[in-house]
């Protein structure tokens, strides 16, 4: 279980958008009704004034990283447009023990089983190009791009 130590917060707002700091250990939103709030719910509780948001995209529960939220039908319609049509650029960054090169890429096939991404031979096609940023200490820090999945 991840410990959430670090509260969530808004990074950037403007009319069309809100933009905001997703920690570890909480859900985009609520999956069922009787789970804790996920940070959809926790933003609608503490910023009333904001109109009905539109999730976007979403981070698993243990992911952290900067969640973006439409506040606008015009900033709705052309953020899902971008994200359909894979102009969008992902970075994400992980810390592995040992070291797997360089660079390196996976294409595997993921589905979901219980809410979560799991490989199954029959999935949507998922591929993710790894580039080694640093290593310490039999650490690796890679930078993770995916482009589909």
């Amino acid at each position: 279980m991840v410990v959430n130590l670090i509260p969530p917060c808004v990074l950037y707002e403007d009319d069309d958008v809100i933009v905001l700091a997703k920690p570890p250990g909480i859900n985009t939103h609520r999956p069922s009704p009787y789970a804790p709030q996920g940070l959809y719910e926790w933003l609608s509780m503490r910023l009333p004034q904001l109109p009905p948001l539109s999730i976007l995209h979403r981070l698993d529960r243990g992911t952290s990283g900067v969640l973006l939220m439409g506040k606008s039908k015009v900033a709705n319609r052309s953020i899902t447009a971008q994200f359909q049509a894979r102009t969008v650029r992902k970075r994400y960054v992980l810390v592995t023990q040992g070291d797997a090169g360089d660079q390196v890429e996976t294409s595997q096939p993921l589905g979901w089983a219980r809410g979560r991404a799991v490989l199954q031979p029959d999935g949507n096609p998922a591929h993710t190009r790894f580039q080694l940023i640093k290593q310490a200490n039999n650490l690796s820090w890679y930078a993770a791009f995916p482009t589909t999945g």
